[in-house]
């Protein structure tokens, strides 16, 4: 516990005082020990939690597009009749999520068009 303690150099003469007091050749250890671990030890440690976390995120990231791409299938399949979504459901799917958002700003006539120009560029298989 003491070492851990002296490794992090928060109390280092509280640690370091007392061995040296019995014996003065007691510093060429604590020096040893502190240079050892402060610059080969705790680097290498940070860098493995570092990596750790890192590859964590890749993770992460990858489950969360999984399922952002799994949900437009299921999405578009529920939407899809004859493997086309028609004008109307694109209508009618904006009118409900209208009901659920502020979008007062779209006008949902004029923007037909548009919505099924984006359903046909979001369905590449045709």
């Amino acid at each position: 516990w003491h070492l851990f303690i002296l490794v992090t150099t928060a109390n280092f003469p509280d640690v370091m005082m007392p061995g040296y007091s019995e014996h003065r050749a007691a510093f060429a250890f604590f020096c040893t020990f502190c240079t050892l671990m402060i610059f080969f030890m705790v680097p290498m440690v940070t860098a493995v939690i570092f990596n750790q976390y890192v590859e964590n995120e890749r993770d992460v990231k990858a489950y969360r597009l999984k399922v952002q791409k799994d949900g437009e299938r299921m999405a578009f399949s529920t939407m899809a009749e004859d493997g086309q979504v028609r004008n109307a459901m694109v209508k009618e799917l904006c009118n409900e999520v209208a009901n659920y958002l502020d979008m007062s700003h779209v006008n949902v006539t004029t923007q037909a068009a548009s919505g099924q120009a984006l359903v046909e560029r979001m369905d590449k298989d045709g």
